[in-house]
């Protein structure tokens, strides 16, 4: 597995243990993710139902990644994508007054 120039030190850095690489390299795909989608309008216009919607429509995505055994970049950033769309769940109810 490669990582990405940079994130190697980036992760060396600020994370000591398995547990935070794992977590840092999740963030960062998590991270790509949104910047290349970045160009999208965004979830605040959209109700938490389409982002459970949109979150099990990228699940699936995920589930064929797998099985047809796709690269692991595919596979993050599938990955990715299921998470961002939880967190944009989680934002929705954060955000509100």
């Amino acid at each position: 597995m490669t990582q990405p120039v940079g994130q190697q030190a980036v992760v060396k850095r600020i994370y000591q243990c398995d547990e935070t690489e794992s977590l840092a390299q999740f963030i960062f795909w998590m991270g790509r993710q949104l910047a290349n989608n970045k160009h999208k309008s965004g979830w605040g216009g959209m109700s938490p139902a389409q982002l459970i919607r949109r979150l099990k429509q990228e699940l699936g995505e995920l589930e064929r990644a797998i099985e047809q055994k796709e690269p692991y970049e595919r596979i993050a950033s599938e990955a990715a994508d299921v998470a961002n769309f939880a967190m944009m769940v989680q934002d929705l109810f954060w955000r509100e007054p």
